[in-house]
């Protein structure tokens, strides 16, 4: 999401988001910023991320792009139906800029560049899937009730 690649499975993901031209960046959201908007949690235990250190700036939303790799290994368990065992091969992530919380600005560049090179680096184990296969017309309703 976010980011236009030729061979998502295969190509190195890039690794800083200044190495991404442009014309690669995607607004998948339609807000006009590049990649997805992500809205950072505050309070309750979690705080706005800083934009650079030292500073009182912090980071409301970024500006992101993100790409997961998996293979699924399973069966049919109906006609309509199957489930089996998830691999993870990538779960990579690259913050294009981001929202002053104080003052509702873009960050600037090179604040931008702070939080993509200090955002979390993700790890995802080993897990299991389950797919059902849902009427053409099905609404939000009939996949929240095909959930387990």
């Amino acid at each position: 999401m976010g980011i236009d690649m030729p061979n998502p499975t295969t190509e190195a993901w890039p690794n800083n988001a200044s190495a991404v031209p442009s014309g690669m960046r995607v607004d998948m959201d339609g807000d006009g910023k590049p990649g997805v908007t992500a809205i950072y949690a505050n309070g309750g235990g979690y705080i706005y991320p800083r934009t650079s250190i030292p500073a009182d700036d912090r980071a409301d939303r970024s500006y992101v792009a993100t790409r997961v790799v998996f293979s699924l290994n399973g069966s049919l368990t109906g006609c309509s139906s199957s489930s089996g065992s998830a691999s993870v091969a990538h779960l990579d992530v690259r913050i294009f800029g981001c929202r002053v919380a104080n003052d509702g600005r873009d960050c600037s560049s090179e604040e931008g560049a702070f939080l993509d090179e200090y955002a979390p680096a993700y790890t995802m184990d080993d897990g299991s899937y389950a797919l059902q296969r849902l009427a053409d017309a099905a609404d939000c309703a009939a996949v929240r009730a095909s959930l387990p």
